[in-house]
């Protein structure tokens, strides 16, 4: 588990084919803790604003986009629905989490949208999982 981690955070998809293929990437599990949470949730909150420039984190598939106004994510002229989608996009159409590809860049640093989700549900008093 701690390997498939660490490879989902380098960007790369760690199923192999002789997965089950019970867990795909449309089947796999939310977490309860986030399930539900959107970008406008964020936008709603203050946490981020319609038009903030997002960029990737991961250093292999460098890349920038913009908060869309309906919610989404939105990269050379295309709105995305998802981060994820978005992000699928930069990465030819492969598998990944947008929430940990995204991020907004503040003085201190790049902070992920799967960051600012849990910030969101921190506030909101959901913060023990």
């Amino acid at each position: 588990l701690p390997v498939s981690r660490v490879l989902r955070l380098l960007g790369y998809d760690p199923a192999t084919a002789d997965d089950s293929g019970l867990i795909t990437t449309t089947t796999r599990p939310r977490t309860s803790r986030f399930n539900g949470i959107t970008v406008t949730d964020l936008i709603g909150a203050g946490l981020l604003a319609t038009g903030m420039r997002l960029v990737s984190v991961n250093a292999a598939w460098p890349a920038s986009a913009a908060v869309g106004a309906a919610g989404g994510i939105e990269m050379d002229g295309k709105a995305y629905p998802t981060p994820s989608g978005a992000a699928s996009a930069v990465k030819n159409g492969a598998p990944v989490n947008g929430w940990d590809f995204w991020a907004v860049e503040e003085p201190s640093g790049k902070t992920t949208l799967a960051t600012l989700r849990a910030r969101y549900l921190d506030a909101q008093g959901g913060g023990s999982a």
